[in-house]
C-alpha cells in the first residue's frame, strides 16, 4: 500500500512541476506539505514487534553469514552502490556505528557482487559488516519495500523499521530527513540499550 502511494506521490509531483504555469503557488505549496509529510513520514511501521525473518548470506571475505549468528541488537541496513539515498546516508550510519559499536552488530545487506562492492567502498566509507544475498531472497523479506531499508532487531523481534532515504543532497527535504533519521536511530538503540 505504502507502494502505491509513494508512486502516486511521485506522478503527480512530476506532473505538477511538468506543468508549473498552471497551478498557482498555493496549489504548489500544499502538494509540497504533502510530499514533505510523505516523505518524513514514520514508513515501514507495521513491521514493528514482529518476528525477524532470519536469512544467510555471504560475507565478503566469501565465509557464511546467519542472521541467527547476531546474539546483540542488530541493525540491518539493506542497500546498493548507486542507489543515490543509499549513499547519502553513510556518513550518518558511520558515526551511529562509531558511537554504538560495542553495544551493536551493524550489518550492511546487498544483493551486489563482491568486485562492486569492494570498489565501492575504496570511495566511501561504510563502516558495517557487508553481507551479499541474491536479489531475489532480499526481495522475499516481507520489511524490504525499497532502498535503503533500515531494520533495528532485539530478542528477534522487529523494533524499527525504515525504508526510503533523500534522493538529492540539494533537497530541501535532505537535512531535515536524516536530521530525523538519526534521532530516530539514536532514540531506539538508547531506549533498547538502557
Amino acid at each position: 500500500m505504502n507502494k502505491l502511494y509513494f508512486f502516486i506521490t511521485l506522478i503527480l509531483f512530476q506532473f505538477v512541476f511538468s506543468q508549473k504555469n498552471v497551478y498557482t503557488n498555493d496549489t504548489i505549496k500544499s502538494i509540497d506539505k504533502y510530499i514533505e509529510d510523505f516523505v518524513l513520514s514514520n514508513k515501514g511501521r507495521n513491521n514493528l514487534n514482529k518476528d525477524f525473518q532470519n536469512f544467510n548470506g555471504t560475507n565478503l571475505d566469501g565465509s557464511n553469514y546467519s542472521s541467527l549468528e547476531n546474539t546483540k541488537i542488530t541493525f540491518y541496513n539493506f542497500w546498493f552502490t548507486t542507489c543515490t539515498p543509499c549513499v547519502l546516508e553513510l556518513p550518518m550510519l558511520n558515526e551511529l556505528k562509531s558511537k554504538y559499536n560495542n553495544k551493536v552488530d551493524f550489518i550492511a545487506v546487498t544483493f551486489e557482487e563482491k568486485k562492486d562492492i569492494e570498489a565501492f567502498l575504496k570511495k566511501f566509507e561504510f563502516n558495517f559488516q557487508h553481507i551479499r544475498m541474491k536479489k531475489n531472497q532480499i526481495s522475499s523479506l516481507f520489511f524490504t519495500n525499497g532502498y535503503p531499508t533500515t531494520v533495528i532487531v532485539n530478542n528477534g523481534k522487529i523494533v524499527y523499521c525504515y525504508y526510503g532515504g533523500p534522493g538529492d543532497k540539494n533537497s530541501k527535504y535532505y537535512k531535515p530527513l536524516i536530521k530525523k533519521l538519526h534521532q530516530e536511530y539514536e532514540d531506539i538503540l538508547d531506549s533498547i540499550i538502557n
